[in-house]
């Protein structure tokens, strides 16, 4: 631990004009710095300092003090709440009120990233995985595997009507494409 003397004017600024450095306290610092210095005991000097003006000291600046002097910049995923610097995910949640919250699909839409396109692309990734499981069904149907009723050959084929219809059709991005979906019948499920 070392005695560090600094200016007493520049610590109430926010930075540290250092006198002296010393193993031992220099006695009656006062006089000696005619009132000009204030000592600080410690390992090292923080590095962003501020001023105590009711016990002539120092201590380390806050996060919030570091912004409001320039010392310090938030990143972009960074906001100040309650005197402390909070992270968050900007792609997926927003700041209202000082408050962290989730994106909504309207933000999403909003901010273009979520789009007509991109919605219908990400359907005929979903139609393409569906139509694998589809394609080892009629495959397991063909080997004769499985016995295809004219009930279950109705439901796959509307199955795969609706999803061979659903990218063309699908117009209103405020609907999730994900709720038009068709259900997967469950003889299909068994290959997915």
């Amino acid at each position: 631990m070392r005695y560090i003397y600094l200016d007493r004017n520049k610590a109430k600024t926010g930075m540290s004009l250092v006198y002296e450095v010393r193993e031992s306290p220099r006695e009656d610092y006062k006089s000696y710095y005619e009132g000009k210095a204030i000592e600080f005991y410690g390992d090292d000097l923080p590095h962003f300092i501020t001023y105590l003006q009711e016990s002539d000291s120092i201590r380390e600046a806050s996060e919030e003090e570091k912004l409001e002097r320039g010392q310090r910049q938030l990143n972009s995923n960074e906001i100040l709440l309650d005197g402390r610097i909070t992270l968050y995910n900007p792609e997926t949640q927003k700041i209202i009120d000082g408050t962290i919250m989730e994106k909504t699909r309207g933000d999403y839409i909003t901010e273009k990233s979520v789009t007509i396109d991109s919605e219908k692309t990400k359907a005929r990734l979903q139609r393409k995985k569906d139509f694998d499981a589809l394609d080892l069904y009629d495959k397991a149907v063909l080997r004769g595997d499985i016995e295809e009723t004219l009930e279950m050959k109705a439901v796959r084929d509307s199955f795969r009507n609706v999803w061979l219809d659903l990218p063309g059709k699908y117009n209103d991005i405020s609907i999730e494409i994900e709720t038009l979906y068709p259900d997967m019948p469950e003889a299909i499920k068994y290959f997915v």
